[in-house]
């Protein structure tokens, strides 16, 4: 910036100055304070200030021109004479400077290169040696998405050893499909309510994909489906049969193969079960019933065997977190019905008494009812009746005969029959709980709940109690007591037999609960575990806790 006369003269580039006189004998008395006769217009010679400036003087001009040197930054330049292209300047080594081949805008197309000048996407990247590509991180520095330079990409970490691997859990969005027609493009899961009977027909699936279809009844349900044809079904082609009931639920899922088919399996009928509720076997044996009592004033007048303790057995009771109630039943006394048993909900009866043995008909001489029924005295007295399912009637008693416990399996004998007149206890049931070893060992086969036997009638012979502890039957014209049921099997007590001898006591009852190992964390009773089960085994009463 020059002063001349008072005149304020500022220029940058080419800028022309011309001193004039006022008048023809005026003359320059001073420029910016300098006052000599001679005057010199002239830029800073300094390498680090020059502002590459030059005047040019002809015709009494002076005129300022740049010398096509680049001015540096301090001086409100570049530190260049061009730029490429494309290229994107940046700072180093104190001046603007530019790599087209690394660092590229293509401004037609707004597209950005990085490590090249590709124009395929709109931002590319290009791999240099061994450095990786690309590393997202979150605001503490950790890595959000890292991409190697063998191309591997990872998802929460920077050591991706697959093509793809993600730190943490990939959640594909449930889409509500709004009609029959499912485009996978619009989501690998997939919701579909039916309001109607409907033919399905799947778009946009790709080889290799893996698909699901959440398959829903509406309110009023009863709606079935017609599948794709290009699907195929497990089991030589077995098509689900889709649950119609009110608003019931299935899931379909497929992988799509090479050659164009959807190959389908499928989970039926889900339902809500009980809360945290796990499923248990279970064994409940309720306590024999005792036999009958002979008449004090006659050696001869037989008794009936005492039936079999009732039988619950299932393979579905849900346990949940709590404790349950286990009740192991005693036998009965001599002409008394055994004692339940008990676990949780679940009650399997007694077992009837054996009838006495008196003169007359009826009354005490009857077969008490039960879990399994007792044999009925001698003359002509009915065996008792059995409760529900839990086993099986007594015998009746015939003339001088008196008839065998019922058991769990199988009914006692009746005596007369078939020239035999010996009535044995009915059979007991081959204990369900695989691996426990809890009954009556018949030729490595353990059995439970057998019925008590009557007294014997023919003195050459014996009445045998059920297989399942059941007691034997006293012998012919003796005091004799009848042989009592064996302890935690069930078993009915044996009929006695002559002056007011007593019939066996039944066998106390047994409850088993067994379930695979791992599925329930519970104790109570003797803990065994076998293969991949555990089983719980309760000889006498106690609590089963479920603590998970």
């Amino acid at each position: 910036m020059n002063k001349f006369n008072g005149l304020l003269v500022s220029g940058i580039a080419a800028l022309v100055l011309v001193v004039v006189p006022s008048s023809a004998s005026a003359v320059v008395l001073s420029i910016n304070g300098q006052s000599g006769t001679a005057q010199t217009l002239a830029t800073t010679t300094a390498s680090t200030t020059t502002m590459h400036m030059k005047i040019v003087s002809a015709s009494n001009t002076h005129t300022f021109q740049w010398d096509a040197t680049p001015w540096l930054l301090a001086q409100g330049g570049t530190g260049a004479t061009s730029f490429t292209e494309g290229s994107i300047p940046f700072i180093w080594g104190g001046v603007f400077a530019q790599d087209n081949g690394q660092l590229y805008w293509n401004n037609t197309d707004s597209i950005l290169s990085i490590g090249g000048t590709a124009t395929a996407a709109k931002v590319n990247i290009k791999g240099s040696g061994s450095l990786d590509l690309l590393n997202v991180a979150t605001s503490g520095g950790l890595p959000a998405l890292y991409v190697k330079s063998s191309g591997n990409v990872g998802v929460g970490n920077s050591t991706p050893a697959h093509a793809l691997d993600v730190s943490g859990a990939i959640y594909s969005r449930l889409v509500t499909a709004t009609s029959s027609t499912i485009n996978w493009n619009n989501g690998n899961v997939q919701s579909f309510t039916l309001t109607a009977s409907t033919t399905l027909t799947f778009t946009g699936g790709q080889a290799g994909g893996v698909y699901k279809l959440i398959l829903k009844q509406d309110s009023t349900g009863g709606w079935h489906t017609n599948w794709p044809s290009d699907i195929q079904w497990p089991n030589s082609g077995a098509k689900p049969s889709v649950t119609t009931t009110t608003n019931g639920k299935d899931v379909i899922n497929f992988v799509k193969d090479v050659d164009g088919f959807y190959l389908g399996s499928y989970a039926l009928k889900y339902a809500t079960s009980t809360a945290s509720a796990n499923l248990v076997d279970y064994l409940v044996v309720a306590g024999g019933g005792g036999g009958g009592i002979s008449q004090t004033n006659d050696g001869g007048n037989g008794t009936g065997g005492g039936g079999a303790g009732g039988v619950k057995t299932g393979s579905s009771y849900a346990v949940t977190t709590g404790s349950y109630t286990v009740t192991v039943g005693a036998g009965g006394a001599a002409h008394t019905t055994g004692s339940d048993s008990v676990f949780g909900s679940i009650i399997a009866h007694g077992g009837g008494a054996g009838g006495n043995g008196t003169n007359s008909v009826g009354g005490a001489a009857l077969g008490g009812d039960g879990g399994s029924g007792g044999g009925g005295g001698f003359l002509v007295n009915s065996g008792g009746s059995p409760i529900g399912s839990e086993g099986y009637g007594g015998g009746t008693g015939v003339g001088g005969y008196s008839g065998g416990g019922g058991g769990a399996g199988g009914v006692g004998d009746t005596p007369g029959t078939g020239g035999i007149y010996n009535a044995n206890g009915g059979v007991g049931i081959v204990n369900p709980i695989t691996g426990s070893t809890v009954g009556e060992n018949v030729s490595g086969t353990y059995y439970l709940a057998g019925g008590g036997a009557g007294s014997v009638a023919d003195g050459t012979a014996t009445a045998n109690g059920g297989y399942g502890g059941g007691g034997n039957g006293a012998p012919l014209n003796t005091t004799g007591t009848g042989g009592a049921g064996t302890p935690n099997t069930g078993g009915g007590g044996g009929g006695a037999n002559g002056f007011g001898a007593s019939g066996g006591a039944g066998g106390s009852g047994v409850v088993i609960i067994r379930y695979p190992t791992g599925s329930v964390n519970a104790t109570g009773g003797v803990v065994t575990t076998l293969g991949d089960y555990t089983i719980h085994t309760f000889t006498s009463n106690g609590t089963f806790t479920v603590s998970n």
